[in-house]
């Protein structure tokens, strides 16, 4: 199954440690227990978090989309 839920929190900064965090937090309700996948751009704070053991471990994945694309993620644009 797939569903596209949108969820915000605001962060006082774009370092991979807060955005990592608040990732965690933000799909703490959300995650089912086998994981799941989170759509983010390709902010280089993100970036960073493509091969995080910490976001692994907790059942995370993350999904830049078509990177080539210029809209490579529809469905964030859409609800920016």
């Amino acid at each position: 199954m797939a569903t596209s839920f949108k969820s915000t929190m605001l962060i006082p900064n774009e370092q991979h440690d807060t955005l990592r965090k608040s990732l965690m937090q933000l799909v703490a309700s959300l995650k089912h227990v086998e994981g799941c996948t989170v759509k983010v751009d390709t902010a280089p704070g993100f970036l960073t978090l493509r091969d995080d053991k910490i976001l692994k471990s907790a059942g995370i994945g993350i999904d830049f989309g078509r990177v080539k694309n210029k809209n490579h993620n529809p469905t964030i644009d859409k609800a920016i």
